[in-house]
């Protein structure tokens, strides 16, 4: 039986929330909040990669249902003081699906703290940082939803724990287009954190502001760091007083290089059909994408095959990403 992984509209969702199906949903709060009981967990979006290309809806929700091979469904919900046991908590072969609202501080906690928790990288852990329409953002509280209970928040995250049949796991891939060259300065920072005022480049400290503007840096494209020969993006938020802003924290120790920027972002789109190709005969059991590619990309009804999910306000896959796109797939061992 196929599963549901599309855009419906609000009846669809409703009978299939009450035919029992177990549900991941993104859609606006006014439709999130009309919603009936049952094994569902939601996040504040109304952006979607839709099988006839990038969608914007406040009456519609994208809709990817579990696989049935997950069982053991344990849904929680994690504070500021309690995010650091989300990998503990997980099952030992399984997956987990996070959802935090955008700007509360669990949203900071975790991009700071989340390799720090105790077994961070040993159970898979995906999901998505909830917004609202971009025009409202921060104005707007975003909202994650339980959906057993009905309960929703804007200070907590919602976290559904599953597993897997020991002959299957789950295998979580961050597809980056991206790239660095090494004809790009190699920056340091000074601590760790969203905000930025001091940066070494090539060793030399500098005002980090100042630096981007003397390089004529296009902020739409992101920083990209290193980590451990995994290339990880963090996005520019803005340039405030001095302060460079990013939507997802650098770390002290680690190198950064701007991303090479490509001409027009819109070559990115094949970027990205390019490199999804190689999931269209996996079972897809969860796809995001980061709402800059959206907006930047100019991606309003233009397809990407096998990418279907919501365009969200960070990614996560592991740890707190910007700028990419999410991908995990249900595999035979």
């Amino acid at each position: 039986m196929k599963l549901i992984s599309g855009v419906l509209d609000f009846d669809h969702v409703v009978a299939a929330i009450q035919k029992g199906q177990r549900l991941v949903i993104s859609a606006d709060e006014s439709l999130l909040s009309k919603l009936p009981k049952g094994n569902w967990l939601g996040g504040t979006t109304p952006y979607f990669m839709a099988a006839s290309g990038g969608t914007f809806s406040k009456d519609r929700a994208f809709v990817q249902e579990l696989s049935p091979m997950a069982t053991d469904l344990r849904f929680s919900w994690y504070s500021d003081a309690t995010i650091s046991s989300v990998y503990n908590d997980a099952s030992e072969n399984g997956f987990s699906f996070i959802l935090i609202p955008a700007f509360a501080k669990i949203h900071l906690t975790f991009g700071l703290k989340a390799p720090e928790f105790g077994n961070f990288g040993v159970r898979p852990l995906v999901g998505w940082v909830a917004g609202t329409q971009l025009e409202n953002l921060g104005v707007v509280a975003a909202k994650v939803y339980n959906g057993q209970t009905l309960e929703s928040k804007s200070d907590e995250a919602i976290v559904l724990h599953a597993t897997l049949p020991e002959s299957h796991f789950a295998d979580v891939n961050i597809v980056n287009i991206f790239e660095t060259s090494n004809s790009q300065d190699e920056l340091e920072f000074l601590t760790d954190g969203f905000e930025v005022e001091r940066v070494k480049v090539s060793g030399k400290q500098r005002d980090f502001a100042g630096y981007i503007a003397e390089k004529k840096a296009d902020i739409r494209w992101p920083l990209v760091g290193d980590y451990g020969g995994a290339s990880v993006n963090l996005s520019f938020a803005g340039i405030d007083g001095g302060k460079v802003k990013l939507l997802a924290p650098v770390f002290a120790g680690v190198k950064y290089r701007l991303a090479s920027p490509a001409g027009d972002y819109n070559a990115y789109l094949k970027a990205f059909q390019a490199k999804m190709s190689g999931f269209e005969k996996q079972e897809v059991g969860f796809s995001c994408n980061c709402v800059l590619n959206y907006k930047h990309g100019d991606l309003h009804g233009k397809i990407i095959p096998e990418l279907h999910g919501p365009f969200v306000f960070g990614e996560i896959a592991y740890q707190l990403l910007n700028q990419t796109a999410v991908v995990m797939t249900i595999c035979p061992r």
